[in-house]
């Protein structure tokens, strides 16, 4: 498995707003802060099974290659995690 978290901004807002003067009273009536995350999990082993079984299927029938007018293409929107990480790493 593969726990990925990525941290980002953060914003405090008060109501009402600071006043410009100084020396007047500021009473806020609520304030709130908001900060942004990120996560995500993906199961790395299941991944290169899924791509290497899919291939030895293929090798297995080329005769069904020929009769088939579009190539089964992976329906993931995700990149392969494993693919990204190697890439990180240089290798």
């Amino acid at each position: 498995m593969l726990r990925m978290m990525a941290y980002g901004g953060e914003s405090n807002i008060v109501y009402p707003p600071r006043p410009s003067d100084p020396k007047a009273v500021w009473e806020p009536e609520w304030a709130v802060r908001v900060r942004v995350k990120s996560h995500t999990t993906a199961m790395l082993a299941e991944a290169g099974a899924r791509s290497a079984g899919g291939q030895q299927r293929e090798q297995a029938r080329p005769e069904r290659q020929a009769q088939e007018a579009e190539p089964a293409q992976p329906t993931s929107p995700f990149p392969n995690p494993a693919g990204v990480l190697r890439g990180l790493f240089g290798r």
